[in-house]
């Protein structure tokens, strides 16, 4: 452990839950991270928007998004917000758990309120592909616990070496 403590140098542990911006015209000098948005949902308040499925399928898409392409119940939630971060909460899973479940499951996409009327998704493409799974399981309501799907390919892993040991 010595000889491995004195060649190594920890420059960065944990979570990243905030980046520097060098964005003009914001008041915060961060922005949130996707990364641990999970960590700080339960503390955000004034810029969480709820937004139905279609407005949260659109900022699955990624990139910048024009206003004029969401519903106008979504745009005049974001509308107000000066420029900077915010994050964008599925609609559903909002209303349907208690605060302390929705923020452990919740879908949550960070994005950008743009100077003019667009919003840029600030989610890296590996993060907006694990979410769009998602999404399109609570679409299709065909989400399975993971212990469940551990159970089952433990049943079939168990009556294939029956069907082995009968041969």
């Amino acid at each position: 452990n010595f000889i491995l403590s004195s060649r190594a140098r920890i420059v960065h542990a944990g979570v990243n839950v905030f980046h520097r911006t060098s964005q003009q015209g914001t008041i915060m000098p961060y922005r949130l991270a996707q990364d641990g948005i999970h960590l700080i949902l339960p503390f955000i308040t004034t810029r969480r928007i709820v937004c139905p499925p279609q407005d949260f399928a659109l900022l699955l898409k990624g990139g910048s998004i024009d206003f004029t392409l969401f519903s106008s119940t979504f745009v005049q939630h974001v509308q107000p917000l000066q420029c900077g971060s915010f994050v964008a909460v599925l609609e559903s899973l909002a209303s349907e758990k208690t605060s302390q479940d929705q923020n452990k499951s919740s879908l949550a996409v960070v994005s950008w309120r743009g100077d003019g009327n667009y919003i840029n998704v600030y989610c890296g493409k590996s993060d907006i592909s694990a979410i769009a799974n998602r999404f399109a399981a609570l679409q299709d309501n065909t989400i399975v616990p993971l212990d469940a799907v551990a159970d089952d390919d433990e049943e079939e892993n168990h009556h294939a070496i029956e069907d082995d040991d009968d041969s």
